[in-house]
C-alpha cells in the first residue's frame, strides 16, 4: 500500500492556501504602505513634524514637551484616536511624541479624520488653549433641593 497518497492528495490544497495567504500578505503590505504615505503626505500639508520615520507603520509625531504629549493623547483620545505619548524619561523632554500605527485596515477616511483632528488639537495645545485637552470632567450634577454629604449621600433619605 502506497502511505504517501495521502500526502499528495493534501499537498495541492496546502499549496493553493499557503499562495493564497502569499498573496494576502502582499495585499497587506501594499494596502499599508499606500496608508502610511497618506498619512505621511496629510501631516507634511498640516505642517505636523513627523520626525524622520522610517518605512515602518508606526508613525511618530514630536510634539516637544511631556505636558503636550500627554494633553494631545488626552485630547486625540476624547476624539476617538487611540494614540501612545511617549514621553521622558523613554526620549530627551524636548523630543516627547505622540505614536501612531497606521495598519491596512484604516480606511483612507479614518487617516484623515485622524490627520484633521490630530492638526486641530495640536493647534489648541502649542497655543495653550484649555480646550479639550486641558478641560476637566464635569460631575454629575447634583439633586436639587436636597442636602448632599459626600460620604454618607442624600440627608433626609432612608437609603443608608
Amino acid at each position: 500500500m502506497n502511505t504517501n497518497s495521502c500526502v499528495d492528495a493534501i499537498a495541492p490544497a496546502a499549496a493553493k492556501r499557503r499562495a493564497t495567504g502569499r498573496w494576502t500578505l502582499l495585499e497587506h503590505l501594499r494596502r499599508r504602505r499606500a496608508n502610511e504615505a497618506l498619512f505621511m503626505s496629510l501631516a507634511r500639508e498640516a505642517d505636523i513634524d513627523t520626525g524622520h520615520p522610517a518605512c515602518a507603520p508606526m508613525i511618530p509625531v514630536v510634539v516637544g514637551s511631556s505636558t503636550k504629549a500627554l494633553q494631545l493623547a488626552y485630547a486625540l483620545q476624547r476624539r476617538g484616536i487611540n494614540a501612545d505619548p511617549i514621553i521622558f524619561p523613554a526620549v530627551p523632554e524636548e523630543e516627547a511624541r505622540i505614536r501612531f500605527f497606521v495598519t491596512s485596515c484604516h480606511s483612507s477616511e479614518q487617516i484623515h479624520f485622524m490627520v484633521k483632528a490630530l492638526a486641530d488639537e495640536l493647534k489648541l495645545v502649542n497655543a495653550g488653549h484649555p480646550g479639550p485637552a486641558t478641560k476637566t470632567r464635569r460631575r454629575h450634577p447634583r439633586p436639587q433641593g436636597f442636602l448632599w454629604h459626600p460620604l454618607k449621600g442624600l440627608a433626609g433619605s432612608r437609603i443608608r
